[in-house]
């Protein structure tokens, strides 16, 4: 693959050589026509036209080089654009998929959290019954103490 730079080179060198040989061309072109018969003339003009015509096939094979490149960088940004559009789908399907996990730790977050709550409300009742619990066994017993002492001292 010829650099850009390489074709920028060679179209300066073109461009270089093609200035004089037109003046020249030009002058030899009014020289010739004016003096049909004059050999030199003819064989300067004809020299000058094929020099000419040497350029112009070389700008041709650069065009030519240079347009063939563009279609196979199209071709290549072609493919590049199909790969890009492939993967935004796969993406938006990803980032779906990422959002319902997400949204399901999320309600998985909520009902942890919910069922700790209950858990340790639950936990409380036990206790505060226990606590009920063992406070009505102590006051049970202190009465029927009571009672009982108080039996016994009647008797």
């Amino acid at each position: 693959m010829v650099k850009i730079s390489q074709l920028q080179n060679k179209i300066n060198v073109l461009e270089e050589k093609i200035r004089p040989i037109l003046d020249d061309y030009m002058k030899y072109y009014i020289f010739y026509n004016t003096n049909p018969d004059n050999d030199e003339y003819h064989r300067i003009y004809e020299n000058l036209k094929n020099n000419l015509l040497s350029i112009n096939n070389e700008l041709l094979n650069v065009t030519n080089y240079t347009n063939k490149e563009i279609v196979n960088i199209n071709d290549s940004l072609f493919k590049i654009n199909k790969m890009i559009e492939s993967e935004k789908t796969k993406n938006k399907k990803l980032k779906s998929i990422g959002n319902d996990l997400n949204d399901n730790y999320n309600g998985s977050e909520i009902m942890i959290t919910e069922y700790k709550k209950k858990y340790n409300e639950a936990c409380l009742m036990n206790v505060l019954m226990l606590l009920g619990i063992f406070i009505s066994v102590i006051t049970l017993v202190n009465v029927f103490t009571k009672i009982n002492t108080v039996k016994s001292l009647k008797k």
